[in-house]
């Protein structure tokens, strides 16, 4: 799970932000960022997942605590799982 860290964001800066698995690779963009309203924290993320690395219409969502690492510099966010298991969270099912 990330650390909490002092830095502040907009939501919009979060949205399309390359998101990637645990080993790195691209598996899509942020499309959207939902907040817990009773937390005031960011509770989950929805992600456009990408096919042979275009943007698809399958969106998947993962929640704030499965993401490991975040580079703002990079404008990247790592997520705690393999490439092939988010792919299949979003297989079968269209657009969530």
């Amino acid at each position: 799970m990330y650390s909490k860290s002092s830095h502040f964001w907009r939501l919009t800066d979060l949205l399309n932000w390359t998101t990637r698995d645990i080993r790195g690779q691209p598996v899509g963009h942020i499309a959207d960022v939902i907040i817990d309203p009773d937390e005031g924290r960011i509770a989950f993320l929805r992600i456009q997942m990408n096919r042979r690395g275009v943007p698809s219409d399958v969106r998947i969502t993962v929640p704030w605590s499965a993401i490991s690492r975040i580079s703002e510099s990079g404008r990247d966010i790592w997520i705690a799982a393999r490439k092939d298991t988010l792919l299949r969270l979003g297989s079968g099912t269209g657009t969530h």
